[in-house]
């Protein structure tokens, strides 16, 4: 019987050999930086409401306090003051305001990644390392050493807050980042690492470990003389083959006279070649179509705009709502599909030798028959066109 231990360390995605996080990783994984103007906004916000808390306090019982303070009055004096049940209201208030907000930001921020600034800006605060929350007690670190910085009026605060500008990895991370190992992503121009799905998605994805380049061996059905002949991807055969050579046209025996094809047979002969020009996607729900034209992909795809040009329409179910309305663009070529992204919010993903690669919006990629695309949270696979 083999015993198998489980030491409890928890393997994390996305370290380099140092066990340092991954600028790169999370660059594919699809996370964007938060802007440093989004940052400051946020704490903007969130200083105003904080001063909108203590403003009653401010105005109607600091006042008396200052005054109690250089003894123009004793105790007896506020006690027996006209106002004295009124600022001792406002006072109990400020303090439960002061209290439920701080711990509202905290636990909101210590589980979601989000506070009251960064939910209106779109922002959200992750472990730098897992790149999930970053956990009520990395907040806590942050929020004390925000306040320390305070020992050096003015100065302290404005040397944080600036930070983020000067962080050697272009990430936006700041002194407090860097205490608390927290990094801040905008989930409105890139990924959403809360969103559990669309995350574990795009960890599968990426290939955290490339694989090194091997050299191609030959198919078991290659001949000797390469130059002679062009590699055409097709379904696997019988004897289990991938990949098949188009065969050599024979030699004719000498003396052997062939008489001239009528036009019946010249039609006849080029249409394999025509039914060969396209592919059928298998979709990740098993839906199968067949491509021998072009066609618009995607959640309700628009054929009246000026890349359409007659292309015909194929809606895909999305409940998730990450594929776009007019994803992608399928257009039938020899061997496979030509494939387009079409400006999508989510883009295109292309599986080769095993790594996932990101196609440029717009630009046309060739997608052999067998190959794997992945948009938004839907995929599909390419099937020879019979």
């Amino acid at each position: 019987m083999i015993w198998e231990v489980d030491d409890g360390v928890k393997e994390i995605e996305g370290l380099d050999e140092d066990g340092r996080p991954d600028p790169e990783y999370a660059e594919q994984l699809g996370l964007q930086r938060a802007r440093f103007g989004m940052r400051a906004l946020a704490a903007i916000i969130e200083t105003a409401i904080f001063l909108a808390i203590l403003t009653p306090f401010a105005i109607w019982v600091a006042p008396t306090l200052v005054r109690l303070a250089r003894r123009e009055l004793d105790g007896y004096g506020l006690v027996q003051h006209p106002n004295f049940v009124f600022m001792l209201i406002i006072a109990i208030a400020t303090v439960v305001l002061v209290l439920a907000f701080a711990l509202t930001q905290g636990l909101l921020h210590g589980k979601k990644g989000v506070s009251i600034g960064k939910a209106f800006t779109g922002i959200r605060t992750v472990n730098v390392k897992t790149l999930e929350r970053p956990g009520f007690w990395r907040v806590t670190l942050r929020t004390l050493i925000y306040l320390g910085s305070w020992l050096l009026p003015v100065i302290g605060p404005a040397l944080f807050l600036v930070s983020p500008l000067f962080d050697s990895e272009r990430r936006g991370r700041g002194w407090l980042d860097l205490a608390a190992a927290t990094w801040l992503v905008d989930i409105r121009r890139g990924l959403n690492p809360y969103h559990r799905k669309r995350m574990r998605i795009a960890r599968k994805s990426v290939q955290v470990e490339p694989n090194r380049e091997r050299a191609e061996l030959p198919s078991l059905s290659t001949e000797a003389d390469d130059d002679a002949q062009v590699y055409r991807p097709r379904g696997r055969a019988s004897a289990g083959v991938i990949g098949s050579r188009r065969p050599k046209s024979a030699a004719r025996p000498e003396g052997v006279v062939t008489a001239a094809p009528t036009p019946e047979a010249k039609q006849a002969a080029a249409a394999p070649a025509s039914r060969a020009a396209g592919a059928v996607i298998v979709l990740d729900d098993g839906t199968r179509h067949s491509v021998s034209a072009p066609v618009l992909l995607g959640r309700n795809p628009d054929g009246d705009g000026a890349d359409s040009d007659g292309a015909g329409l194929l809606r895909v179910a999305d409940t998730t709502r990450s594929v776009s309305k007019t994803h992608l663009r399928l257009d039938p070529a020899d061997g496979g599909l030509r494939i387009a992204d079409m400006h999508s919010k989510n883009g295109l993903r292309l599986l080769r030798r095993g790594q996932w690669s990101r196609t440029p919006a717009g630009q046309s990629e060739f997608v052999p028959i067998g190959d794997e695309v992945r948009f938004g949270d839907r995929s599909l696979t390419l099937e020879e066109l019979r």
